[in-house]
C-alpha cells in the first residue's frame, strides 16, 4: 500500500506532466491560432483588394459610359444641325435653280427681243437690196410706205404696156416677223398659198418670180 508520500510524489508528477501538456497545447493552440489570424487576415486583404479594384473599375466604367453619353449627345446634336443646315442649303439651291431658269428666260427674252429688229431689219434691206438684183430683169422695184410696208412693183409684164404697174404690199409681222402679203393689184390667185410657203422657205427671190409669172398669167388670159 502506497504511503502518503509516494501519493504526493505521483500527484506531483501528474501535475508537472499536466502543466507540460498544457504548455504544448497552448503553444499549439497559439500557433494554430496565429496561422488561421494570418489566413483571414490575408484573406480580408485581398477581398478588400478585390473590391478596391471592382470599385476603381466601376468608376472607370461609370466615367466611360457617362463621357460615351455625352459623345453620342454631341453627334446627335451635330447631325441635327447638319440636317437643318443641309436641308436649308437643299431649298436654296432649289430657289437658286429656280432663279437661274427665270433668269435665262430673261435672257432669252431680252435677246429675241433684240434680235427681232435686227432680223426685220436683215429682211428689209433684204427687200430693198432685192431690187437691184431683179430690177433690170424682171422690172422690180420697192417702195417704202407707212406702217412699216413696202409696195413691191413689177413692170415689165404686159408686152403692150411694159410700164403697167403690178403690185403688191409686203410687211413683216408678230415675234417671229412673219411676211404678210396685201392688196395685190390686180388681184391674182393662189398668192396664200405662195404666202405661206415663203414663211416657212423663206426663199423671197423664189416668191417674187411666182408672184411675177401669176401677173403674167392674168394678162395673158385678157
Amino acid at each position: 500500500m502506497e504511503t502518503g508520500t509516494e501519493l504526493v510524489q505521483e500527484l506531483q508528477s501528474l501535475r508537472e506532466r499536466l502543466q507540460q501538456a498544457r504548455g504544448k497545447l497552448q503553444f499549439w493552440m497559439k500557433d494554430e491560432m496565429d496561422q488561421l489570424l494570418q489566413a483571414r487576415t490575408t484573406h480580408h486583404q485581398s477581398v478588400l483588394k478585390t473590391l478596391q479594384i471592382e470599385k476603381l473599375d466601376n468608376e472607370k466604367y461609370n466615367a466611360e459610359v457617362k463621357q460615351l453619353s455625352q459623345t453620342v449627345e454631341n453627334l446627335r446634336n451635330e447631325l441635327e444641325e447638319l440636317y437643318t443646315v443641309t436641308h436649308g442649303m437643299s431649298e436654296k439651291a432649289v430657289k437658286t435653280e429656280e432663279e437661274v431658269e427665270v433668269l435665262k428666260q430673261n435672257i432669252s427674252d431680252l435677246k429675241n427681243e433684240i434680235e427681232i429688229p435686227t432680223k426685220a431689219k436683215q429682211k428689209l434691206e433684204y427687200l430693198e437690196n432685192g431690187s437691184k438684183v431683179f430690177g433690170e430683169a424682171l422690172g422690180l422695184e420697192y417702195r417704202k410706205t407707212k406702217g412699216n410696208r413696202i409696195q413691191v412693183i413689177f413692170t415689165q409684164i404686159d408686152e403692150k404696156n411694159p410700164k403697167t404697174p403690178f403690185y403688191f404690199f409686203m410687211r413683216l409681222e408678230g415675234p417671229s416677223r412673219k411676211y404678210v402679203v396685201s392688196d395685190v393689184e390686180p388681184p391674182v390667185e393662189g398668192l396664200q398659198e405662195l404666202t405661206q410657203e415663203l414663211i416657212q422657205t423663206n426663199n423671197l427671190r423664189k416668191f417674187m418670180i411666182q408672184v411675177r409669172r401669176k401677173f403674167q398669167a392674168l394678162v395673158k388670159a385678157q
